[in-house]
């Protein structure tokens, strides 16, 4: 229901920087944890849905109106939950996820309204993120702090050192 009133390109740099958002917070914030996922892509979606749903309410039909804003709050709010009765789950990337999907959604504006708008607001977030890999590059920032490990066959390489030796 999203992708017809935000368009598929919006839809993807939603997505896509929902997934790179999360997985930073999920370094930051939780480097003990290793995790893997796109669901601060998925998390990130419904955030930009609610916003979507709030700002245009009045031109959605009844029935979209239920899947869109505060229809999905408690979906996420039930999502954000359930993450707490697991230690196998990273609700910092589901956050980090939901706060730039939100963050995302209230640059866009429906594709039918603006979209030399959105073209630009997609091109700006794409500078940010190029910048901030080769930043993290160029600098040699290290997220996770990395050691040497050494394994059969003389082979070496780093590893985060909080990770178990399985």
């Amino acid at each position: 229901f999203l992708e017809p009133f935000v368009g598929w390109k919006n839809l993807f740099s939603i997505y896509f920087f929902s997934v790179f958002f999360g997985a930073v917070c999920s370094h930051l914030f939780a480097p003990q944890s290793i995790s893997l996922g796109s669901s601060g892509g998925v998390f990130g979606v419904c955030g930009a849905a609610i916003v979507f749903g709030i700002r245009y309410w009045n031109h959605l039909s009844t029935i979209r109106n239920r899947y869109f804003g505060l229809g999905l709050i408690p979906y996420v709010i039930y999502g954000l939950l359930s993450g707490t009765s697991g230690d196998m789950i990273d609700n910092w990337c589901h956050f980090g996820g939901i706060f730039s999907g939100v963050a995302f959604a209230f640059f866009l504006r429906a594709e039918t309204s603006g979209s030399l708008r959105n073209r630009l607001v997609r091109r700006i977030s794409l500078g940010v993120f190029t910048m901030t890999c080769l930043a993290l590059w160029v600098f040699r920032i290290q997220l996770i702090p990395l050691q040497e490990q050494e394994f059969l066959g003389g082979w070496k390489i780093e590893q985060p050192s909080h990770w178990l030796q399985g």
